[in-house]
């Protein structure tokens, strides 16, 4: 049994960051040195999303000196938008909590549940209305401690292409077609918002949030799966995701994740699939709506054979993204409902309580981490 009146809970200092990321580098470099490995980390936290404080790192320690880590997470702080059945819409920051580890010495004694519980309060204390993360241990551990599961769907479709050639009816895009006030992603966050505060809540739902899809968000995939992919492969993904011509209103943009050790792990993620006419129901464009969204994930197809990727991911797919995908294949493509892993997770500490019924808007790729 642990005794939890003896262990501290804080921040971690330089040094022990640096050992955390080391005990990390054995199970999660996917590949990389360990030296490569701790690079990544420090690359990816230097990015605009996470530098000047918008990552931390935190361990729960023995209380000794020098103290011994017996468990650690981290938390990045995302823009966040709240609307409430009571009236009234607030952006807010929330965090995701990620990279939760124990050492393996330290396993099942309790250490990981305390590091959690310590945190929570935290993150109450500073005023944050709800908090995230992505379970790859079921449903049930982090659940005891608030953090409530929510659709965690995907679909999956192989990597695909005819001699490596851009679909037709799709333009492939670039890192200069996302940034900028007059790039998709700010076009894409200005869309999003308005039709989450013009958007009536659904019946008995008390607050429906969302993440934003900005454009420092895809950056930090992209950060990530460029030095990766220079790493493993000796190439830099340059190709960000792909926009249908015709309509210029439905795009997608991803990441690629590249593992030397696991063939499971070469995966092709959407990261942010838009529609702006997703809720535009005129019957005589609809197949020309879905046409456009199988072009996309052809694209993407394309790419993950490119790169050597065993599959193209879609989290939570519309049903427009699941049609494109049969249409794709000639066959219906199954929606999993994962159970194990990457189970996306909330905890609410706003108003009306923890018992309080939360919609998940956008609950896409892109708000991982």
């Amino acid at each position: 049994m642990t005794r939890e009146l003896k262990m501290v809970f804080r921040e971690a200092t330089a040094e022990e960051l640096l050992a955390c990321r080391l005990n990390h580098a054995a199970a999660w470099a996917g590949g990389l040195t360990v030296e490569q490995y701790v690079g990544r980390e420090k690359h990816i936290s230097s990015q605009d999303l996470t530098r000047d404080g918008g990552i931390r790192f935190w361990v729960l320690t023995d209380g000794e000196t020098p103290a011994n880590i017996l468990c650690s997470c981290e938390t990045i702080t995302k823009d966040a938008v709240v609307a409430h059945a009571k009236g009234g819409t607030e952006f807010v920051k929330a965090n995701i909590v990620g990279s939760v580890f124990t050492p393996e010495r330290n396993r099942g004694k309790g250490f990981a549940s305390v590091m959690l519980r310590k945190l929570a309060e935290v993150l109450q204390s500073e005023g944050c209305l709800f908090d995230c993360l992505y379970s790859d241990v079921g449903k049930r551990f982090y659940s005891r401690m608030g953090w409530k599961p929510y659709e965690s769907t995907h679909i999956s479709l192989p990597p695909a292409g005819r001699d490596n050639e851009t679909p037709k009816g799709v333009r492939l895009l670039k890192d200069e077609d996302l940034k900028g006030e007059d790039g998709l992603c700010a076009r894409d966050v200005k869309a999003a918002l308005h039709d989450f505060q013009k958007r009536p809540l659904a019946d008995g739902v008390d607050h429906r949030v969302a993440f934003v899809p900005t454009y420092d968000v895809m950056r930090w995939h992209h950060a990530r799966e460029e030095y990766v992919g220079h790493h493993l492969t000796g190439k830099t993904p340059i190709v960000k995701g792909a926009i249908a011509t015709e309509s210029q209103k439905r795009w997608c943009i991803w990441t690629r994740t590249f593992n030397n050790l696991d063939e499971s792990c070469k995966t092709l993620y959407v990261l942010r699939m838009v529609d702006e006419e997703e809720g535009c129901r005129e019957p005589e464009k609809e197949d020309g709506r879905i046409d456009e969204i199988a072009g996309l994930l052809e694209a993407a197809q394309t790419q993950a054979a490119i790169w050597g990727l065993t599959e193209v991911v879609v989290w939570n797919p519309s049903r427009r993204v699941v049609e494109a995908a049969k249409r794709l294949m000639g066959t219906a493509v199954p929606v999993v409902d994962r159970d194990e892993d990457s189970i996306t997770s909330l905890r609410w500490t706003g108003p009306d309580g923890p018992d309080a019924t939360i919609q998940w808007d956008l609950n896409e790729k892109f708000s991982w981490c």
